[in-house]
């Protein structure tokens, strides 16, 4: 029985979301707490950031909805 669209959608969701916890490694999370002000990063430092680690925005994106910071001045969406 084939996938429908929405099905392949959530497959493909949830493969994604267990990809990236998992790569929420104490590193980043260290580095993303460091580079906070008052629970908060701008857009640059993150995006500064995930390149220094050679991670994806996604990954830096989940760091800092699990330490409860805020990005902001986001320039280009990607968080």
């Amino acid at each position: 029985m084939p996938l429908t669209r929405r099905r392949q959608r959530v497959r493909i969701f949830r493969v994604e979301r267990v990809t990236v916890l998992a790569e929420l490694t104490g590193q980043i999370l260290n580095a993303v707490q460091e580079q906070s002000r008052d629970g908060r990063i701008t857009c640059a430092a993150a995006r500064k950031l995930a390149e220094e680690l050679k991670v994806s925005y996604k990954v830096i994106g989940k760091a800092a909805d699990e330490l409860k910071i805020k990005i902001k001045s986001c320039e280009l969406g990607c968080f």
